[in-house]
C-alpha cells in the first residue's frame, strides 16, 4: 500500500486545478509578501484595455490571497494543521517573495474584438526561481497572464500565523489548454438566477479556467429578457422584476470578459419558444395544448410559426436590437434549434410530415442565420438542425453535440465543427429518480468522459471543445452552487487538460480526488458553496482508503 500513499501525498502537495500540461516543483519553503509588488507589461503594444483588465485581475489575485484566506486545516486528519504548514520557525527563515513580474509576449492590436478567438493562444509560464524574491509569469495574451495568476494563487496557503507560503519552490509551470472551448451552459428560463448568481459563476468559472459561459436565456416557460424594440416581451417574465436589463446583460459581459471569458447568448427558436405568446400570440402555433407532451418536449407547448413573414420580420427585428450589443464582446450567438415538434404544425401547416416540413425550417434557419451573419458574428446551432432537419450550415456554424457520442462522428462527417459534452456525461440538473436523465452525473462519471473518443486523428480536428448543462428544471438561486460545482470542476480540468496525461494514459479518480477536495475548499473560501464529494474523513486522508 506504499505506492498509493505515496501517489496521495504528491497530490496534495501540488493541488493545482486543472492539472497543468507540464510541471516540475521542488522542496523548499518560501513565504509571499503580504504587500508584493505586482507589475505588468508586454514585450509588444498591446490596447489600453488590456493593462485595465489585468490590473484588475491584480486586485482580485490579492483580494483572493490575503482577504479570502485558505488554510487546509480541514484537509489534515482531525484538523491537525502543524502535520502540513512550516512551523512558525521555518517561516521566519523563509525567503520571502515581494515581486511578481506579469510580462505579455504577444500583441492584441490585430484583434477587433476584446474576446478569445480561435487563434487566441491562452499559454502560460510560471516560474518560482532558486533564490529569487520575485515569481515570473509570462503569457502569451492576456489570457494567458489571467490563467497564470489563478495557478499562483493556488500554488499558496495561508499560513495559521503567518503569511502565505509554498512548501513546493522551485516551480516551474508550462501549461497550455486542450480545447478552445471550455464552457458551462446555464438556463435562464426555467427558473430564475440573479445577475449576482451569474457573476459569482462567472468567478467559479474563471478560477477553473473556463472560458465559454452558454446562456439559454429564453425558453418556452419564460421571457426574462428586456429587449427595447419589444418592451412586451418581457410580460413573459416570472414578475415584473425577475428580467434582464439591457444593463445587466452589459455588466454580465464586461465582468466575464475582464475573467477571460465570452458570453454566448441563446435565445432558442424555432423551438421552445412559447413565451413570445405571451405578448405576440400571432406569431406562436400550437400554444398551450394539451396534452401537452404530444406537441412539446415539456410544457407548455407552443413553436414559432414557419413560413410567416410576420416572424421572419419578428426575428429581425430582435436581432437587430439585441446583436449589435453583443458584437463587441462576442463572436458566436447561439439560435437553438433543438426538440422541434413536428406535430405542433399540423394546426398552421397542415401537416406533421418531417419532409414537407423540412423546406420551412430551412427558410427559418437561415433567415435566422443571415441575421447574426449581418453582425460580423457565428451562428451555433443545436444538432438536430444538421442531423434531423439536413439544414444546410455555413461552414463556419457550429454545431452543439448534447444527444449521444455516436452523433459526433455524423456531424464532422457532414463537416462542420463540433462542440460536445455528451447526454449521459453532461447533465447537471439529473436527480437519482426514474426520470428521463437519471441518474445523477457524478464527477467521477463527468472525468471519465473523453471527448475525443472513437474518433480518428483527423476528425479530431474538427472538435472545438465541450460544455456542462445545467437545465434548471429543479435548480434556482437556492441550489445553484452546489449543482455546479465541484462537478463542473471535473469537466474543467478534461477540457483544459484532456483525459489522459502526456504519456497517453487516462487520469485516475485516485490521483483526482486530493485535488478536487482542495479546489473545492478554495471555491468554498471564495464564497462558492460547492457540494461535498466525499466524507470530510475521507478528504483527511489517503484517496485509496475511501473508495467512494
Amino acid at each position: 500500500m506504499l505506492l498509493p500513499l505515496i501517489v496521495t501525498l504528491i497530490a496534495v502537495a501540488v493541488a493545482i486545478w486543472p492539472i497543468p500540461a507540464t510541471m516540475s516543483t521542488g522542496n523548499t519553503v518560501v513565504k509571499l509578501s503580504y504587500n508584493p509588488n505586482i507589475t505588468f507589461r508586454s514585450l509588444q503594444e498591446v490596447k489600453p484595455e488590456t493593462t485595465t483588465k489585468i490590473n484588475r485581475a491584480i486586485e482580485r489575485f490579492k483580494i483572493n490571497l490575503f482577504t479570502k484566506v485558505f488554510v487546509p486545516d480541514m484537509l489534515q486528519p482531525f484538523g491537525d494543521i502543524s502535520k502540513f504548514e512550516p512551523s512558525i520557525v521555518e517561516i521566519e527563515k523563509a525567503l520571502t517573495i515581494n515581486a511578481v513580474r506579469l510580462v505579455q509576449l504577444n500583441s492584441d492590436l490585430h484583434t477587433v474584438k476584446p474576446v478569445l478567438t480561435e487563434n487566441e493562444n491562452e499559454s502560460y509560464d510560471l516560474r518560482i526561481m532558486d533564490n529569487s524574491t520575485e515569481i515570473l509569469i509570462t503569457g502569451a495574451t492576456s489570457s494567458g497572464i489571467l490563467h497564470g495568476l489563478t495557478t499562483l494563487s493556488q500554488l499558496f496557503y495561508t499560513h495559521t500565523w503567518g503569511p502565505p507560503y509554498t512548501k513546493i519552490a522551485p516551480v516551474s509551470i508550462t501549461d497550455t489548454p486542450r480545447f478552445l472551448h471550455r464552457g458551462i451552459n446555464l438556463d435562464l428560463s426555467r427558473n430564475w438566477f440573479s445577475k449576482e448568481d451569474i457573476l459569482r459563476t462567472i468567478d467559479a468559472m474563471a478560477f477553473n479556467k473556463m472560458n465559454r459561459l452558454h446562456l439559454h436565456i429564453t425558453d418556452a416557460q419564460s421571457w426574462p429578457l428586456e429587449i427595447p424594440a419589444f418592451p412586451e416581451l418581457i410580460k413573459a417574465a416570472y414578475s415584473p422584476t425577475k428580467y434582464y436589463s439591457t444593463q445587466d446583460i452589459q455588466s454580465l459581459l464586461s465582468a466575464a470578459e475582464d475573467r477571460g471569458i465570452q458570453i454566448l447568448m441563446e435565445t432558442d427558436m424555432p423551438g421552445h419558444s412559447t413565451s413570445i405568446a405571451y405578448s405576440h400570440p400571432e406569431l406562436i402555433t400550437s400554444a398551450n395544448i394539451q396534452p401537452w407532451g404530444d406537441y412539446a418536449a415539456e410544457p407548455p407547448s407552443g413553436t414559432l410559426k414557419l413560413n410567416d413573414s410576420n416572424v421572419e420580420d419578428f426575428v429581425s427585428g430582435l436581432f437587430a436590437d439585441f446583436l449589435p450589443r453583443l458584437v463587441h464582446h462576442t463572436q458566436y450567438y447561439h439560435t437553438g434549434g433543438d426538440e422541434v415538434n413536428k406535430k405542433a404544425y399540423e394546426i398552421t401547416l397542415g401537416t406533421s410530415d418531417g419532409p414537407t416540413l423540412q423546406p420551412f425550417v430551412e427558410r427559418f434557419v437561415q433567415h435566422a442565420h443571415k441575421e447574426v451573419f449581418k453582425h460580423d458574428m457565428q451562428a451555433i446551432v443545436w444538432e438536430e438542425m444538421l442531423l434531423d432537419w439536413n439544414i444546410s450550415l455555413a461552414k463556419n456554424t457550429t454545431v452543439q453535440v448534447w444527444q449521444s457520442a455516436a452523433n459526433v462522428k455524423r456531424v464532422i462527417q457532414k463537416g462542420q465543427l463540433w462542440e460536445a459534452m455528451t447526454f449521459a456525461k453532461s447533465y447537471h440538473s439529473c436527480y437519482p429518480f426514474a426520470d428521463y436523465c437519471s441518474p445523477v452525473k457524478s464527477w467521477r462519471l463527468i472525468y471519465s468522459y473523453d471527448p475525443l473518443a472513437n474518433l480518428t486523428i483527423e476528425e479530431t480536428k474538427s472538435v472545438i471543445g465541450g460544455e456542462i448543462h445545467l437545465w434548471a428544471e429543479q435548480t434556482d438561486s437556492s441550489n445553484l452552487d452546489r449543482m455546479l460545482w465541484p462537478r463542473a470542476s471535473a469537466a474543467a480540468e478534461v477540457l483544459w487538460s484532456g483525459r489522459q496525461d502526456s504519456n497517453g494514459v487516462n487520469r485516475t479518480f485516485l490521483e483526482a480526488t486530493p485535488r478536487l477536495h482542495e479546489m473545492r475548499f478554495r471555491m468554498i473560501s471564495k464564497s462558492i458553496h460547492a457540494e461535498p464529494i466525499q466524507p470530510l474523513w475521507c478528504a483527511q486522508r489517503p484517496s485509496y482508503m475511501c473508495a467512494l
